[in-house]
């Protein structure tokens, strides 16, 4: 299975998240299911309390920019699975305390966040049901992970 790990190590300032955040919103119309041009964004906050929060659990079909905040002091992840299995129910390795992502469903990509970090990441999107997870070792059992639908 072919596997997209984007890694996110860059650090925006508080004037550079500015005009990233603006140029995002002038690029898909301001609202929170933002689409322009085939391209939805979806903005997601990862936290050290285990929290996964995606502005929107849906986006049309095509291309999907996933802006990635992780305001905790770890590193975390957002995995795209394209799955069947609801979100709260895949299947966890006893071993590794990982989501064993060969069973769960299609890898789409992933990207990996800092701590403190702000990131990116586009991936075109089938219709179907997809579990946004961190698969950090524990973070998806202890509740980092949410349902996202394509139409």
């Amino acid at each position: 299975m072919l596997r997209k790990r984007i890694p996110i190590g860059f650090s925006l300032g508080l004037a550079a998240l500015s005009i990233v955040t603006g140029l995002l919103v002038v690029a898909c119309g301001g609202d929170d299911d933002a689409s322009s041009a085939g391209n939805a964004v979806v903005h997601v906050t990862l936290d050290d309390l285990f929290h996964m929060k995606p502005s929107n659990t849906s986006a049309p079909a095509g291309k999907v920019s996933f802006v990635v905040v992780n305001r905790g002091k770890d590193v975390h992840e957002l995995v795209v699975l394209k799955t069947d299995t609801a979100a709260g129910a895949l299947k966890v390795d006893s071993t590794t305390n990982k989501v064993d992502e060969a069973t769960a469903g299609e890898n789409v990509g992933e990207a990996e966040v800092e701590p403190g970090v702000t990131g990116a990441a586009t991936f075109d999107l089938a219709p179907g049901r997809y579990a946004l997870i961190c698969n950090k070792p524990s973070h998806y059992k202890q509740g980092m992970f949410a349902a996202f639908n394509v139409k």
